[in-house]
């Protein structure tokens, strides 16, 4: 089972890859970023906030089985929307 230790929002000081779609968070771009632990492992994720917004709804086994691809396929295209 996963803890979520931290969330913040950051401006980001080099550029970093958006865990949910794979893109790039670009310097200075404020995003979420999230740490936690899960079976005494600890994580860090960061994501753009229109991704992190997409997810609100999501469990566990949603974050354990995303594929980046199909994340942009189906959620943006769900929505309406573009990165």
């Amino acid at each position: 089972m996963s803890t979520v230790l931290s969330q913040t929002t950051p401006k980001a000081r080099k550029e970093y890859q958006c865990y949910l779609c794979a893109r790039p968070i670009c310097v200075g771009e404020q995003h979420d970023k999230m740490a936690g632990e899960t079976d005494g492992d600890f994580w860090s994720m960061r994501m753009h906030h229109k991704c992190a917004d997409l997810t609100r709804g999501w469990d566990e086994d949603n974050w354990e089985c995303h594929d980046p691809h199909e994340f942009r396929r189906y959620e943006f295209r769900l929505k309406g929307e573009r990165l």
